[in-house]
């Protein structure tokens, strides 16, 4: 049963891993979307 279990956590964190850099190029899209390209000295000059 350990075997098993260690199988199987094995392919959760290679799954993990594998999907990191998608997980974070998401997020940056998300925040993209959501208007938060800029950072706040970047906005704090757009509305001088």
């Amino acid at each position: 049963m350990l075997a098993l279990h260690d199988k199987l956590t094995s392919w959760y964190d290679a799954e993990w891993n594998r999907q990191a850099s998608n997980r974070f190029q998401q997020a940056l899209d998300e925040d993209f979307y959501d208007g938060m390209q800029w950072t706040q000295e970047d906005a704090h000059t757009q509305t001088k």
